[in-house]
């Protein structure tokens, strides 16, 4: 006996129910600042290793001392391309190997990492992205 159509769309129901709250939950999740406590921010000041401006958001890899003669690598998170070009960042704002400071909301769960607020001069003025001579 054939099954007929409408019967087996009804049974299918619950398997796009749960796919759909799983795609949901999972983008939700990604757009979250939940990991960051944003009620103590601090300022890391160190070397760039990498500044990776990238959707969905700008990265920034430091080495940061660790008051012990060593360093510890910082895995920070910033906004989107487009809001920071909004703000005078682009692609080539930051270099490996250059000296900043950073204001950072940390991660809530003690790990090298944060969300940044804004850059710093190392110094702790304002950062000023530097004039570029566009071909």
């Amino acid at each position: 006996m054939q099954e007929r159509p409408h019967n087996a769309s009804r049974r299918r129901r619950p398997l796009w129910a749960a796919l759909a709250l799983l795609v949901a939950g999972a983008a939700g999740g990604h757009h979250s600042l939940a990991a960051y406590d944003r009620d103590h921010l601090r300022v890391l000041s160190g070397v760039v290793r990498q500044y990776r401006f990238m959707n969905p958001h700008v990265r920034i890899s430091m080495a940061v001392p660790d008051g012990t003669g060593g360093e510890r690598v910082w895995e920070l998170e910033g906004a989107t391309a487009s809001l920071a070009l909004k703000q005078g960042l682009d692609a080539h704002t930051l270099r490996a190997g250059q000296r900043v400071s950073v204001e950072i909301a940390p991660r809530k769960d003690g790990t090298d990492g944060g969300e940044w607020q804004r850059i710093l001069e190392i110094d702790g003025r304002p950062f000023r992205p530097r004039a570029r001579a566009w071909p």
